[in-house]
């Protein structure tokens, strides 16, 4: 009972011993309800301190919390909402009432302070949040009404969200391998399928978490390329058989993929092609986990989006569901460029044994691939598009921003120390970010009620520009 079993050093000696099966069998879920398998209970620790540490010495809003408290904020007017992050937001509401908990914070907030609310999200807090403001004003969520969000909300800061998803959740699902994982070895002759440090407990894993379909890619061939060419290529690889477009590439046995071998001496495949190689290999199982068969559309070619009916599922997805309708909220986009981040992948397919593996033995640095693995812009996790298309584009649209919500982007470049093991205070990968003094300062000054100018440092723009020609076929 209470014992903490993410984000402590017992975590850390649980996985290095045999106890990593019970480790994993306590942090999986149950693959058919994607809720807690049977008598097993896991939920994260709640309240303001337990944000700020992910465990001693290691910070994770820590710096941010502490800035704000300098300019008057206290444990009266600061909030935080952890959550279970291997849920989907609508299993998070199901199973711990999160969103309703949520919509009474925000309307204690309002009748305490007699004003709304600045909301700080990072990565997957952003996909909760906006779909939190769709399910708040539904008569099928929280049945706040039209208008809840304008009245509660009027500033809305999004650090690294990953909006259209996130490459390494397919490799994840598929085979346990992400570039955070491909260095270890595979202990599987020594560990069951059970243990953490064999891949396919791994992918098993991963294949229980729902929240994993809100992060899957999305917006196809159009956001994420196809054959020879996508948006984000760079003068080496585009119009080439390197392009990031090839999602990824099978090398080996590859008779039983139905297609020959390209110019690189693989099978090539694009998102959706992955896709449904994930779901062919981790079975149905894992496909109604995710929901995918009514939110196919979202994973599919952009020209598709928005011709279906608005199921509850739509809420979370960018490409899908319009931001509320609240004229006098303002949306900042916050993110780092200039990281090395996974894209495309080559893998390896050995019949025998029905093996298919990142290939690690592949390497081409003209390419920016390493160990199998395909490096684009980013933040170290999430890619360049997916953290800035629906910010510098996506809601320009009046169809996804009906209430013309002022959106600004800005950009802040990877700058870390050498002997700092965080980077220090310009460090904008992933998570590091939020140390990044001068972001920090930006928000101080949102928090304070004054604006924050945009900025670009990368190509988001002319990416943005390829998507919409694509759209009009004439890319």
């Amino acid at each position: 009972f209470k014992q903490r079993f993410w984000g402590s050093m017992s975590m850390f000696s649980s996985l290095a011993s045999m106890d990593s099966s019970c480790w994993l069998e306590h942090m999986k879920l149950n693959l058919t309800t994607g809720l807690d398998p049977e008598g097993i209970k896991v939920r994260p620790a709640e309240g303001l301190s337990n944000v700020e540490y992910f465990m001693p010495g290691f910070w994770i809003w820590a710096q941010i919390v502490e800035s704000l408290s300098d300019i008057g904020y206290d444990t009266s007017d600061l909030y935080a909402h952890p959550y279970d992050w291997r849920l989907s937001p609508g299993r998070l509401e199901i199973r711990d009432g999160l969103l309703s908990r949520i919509k009474h914070t925000f309307e204690y907030s309002y009748e305490k302070h007699k004003k709304p609310a600045c909301v700080l999200s990072h990565s997957y807090g952003d996909t909760l949040l906006r779909y939190f403001m769709s399910w708040v004003e539904s008569d099928k969520g929280g049945k706040g009404g039209k208008g809840w969000v304008d009245k509660h909300i009027h500033r809305y800061v999004i650090i690294g969200g990953p909006m259209l998803g996130v490459p390494k959740v397919i490799t994840a699902v598929t085979s346990g391998d992400t570039s955070d994982s491909i260095w270890l070895p595979d202990f599987a002759p020594y560990f069951t399928d059970r243990s953490i440090l064999s891949k396919i407990g791994r992918a098993q894993w991963f294949r229980t978490m729902s929240s994993g379909s809100a992060m899957l890619p999305q917006g196809g061939e159009a956001i994420w390329g196809k054959a020879s060419k996508a948006v984000d290529d760079t003068s080496a690889n585009n119009n080439t058989a390197y392009s990031y477009g090839t999602f990824m590439c099978i090398r080996g046995d590859t008779k039983r993929f139905g297609r020959k071998a390209k110019k690189r001496d693989c099978v090539p495949l694009s998102v959706i092609d992955s896709i449904d190689l994930m779901f062919n290999r981790s079975g149905e199982e894992t496909r109604k986990n995710f929901d995918i068969d009514e939110m196919h559309s979202a994973y599919s070619n952009l020209q598709v989006l928005g011709k279906k009916h608005r199921y509850k599922r739509t809420w979370g997805h960018a490409l899908l569901e319009p931001l509320p309708q609240a004229s006098k909220l303002k949306i900042y986009c916050f993110y780092g460029v200039g990281v090395p981040t996974e894209r495309s992948y080559v893998y390896k397919y050995e019949e025998a044994g029905d093996r298919l593996n990142i290939d690690t033995s592949f390497d081409d640095p003209g390419m920016n691939i390493d160990n199998g693995i395909q490096y684009a812009d980013g933040d170290g996790t999430v890619p360049l598009v997916s953290l800035g298309y629906m910010c510098v584009e996506g809601w320009r649209s009046k169809k996804l921003n009906p209430a013309s919500v002022k959106v600004t982007t800005k950009e802040y470049v990877h700058d870390p120390m050498k002997l700092s093991l965080r980077g220090g205070p310009k460090a904008s990968d992933h998570v590091n970010i939020l140390g990044n003094r001068e972001m920090i300062t930006n928000i101080l000054e949102i928090a304070g009620g004054l604006d924050v100018e945009g900025r670009i440092h990368s190509k988001i723009r002319e990416m943005a520009e390829k998507v919409t020609r694509i759209e009009t076929k004439s890319w």
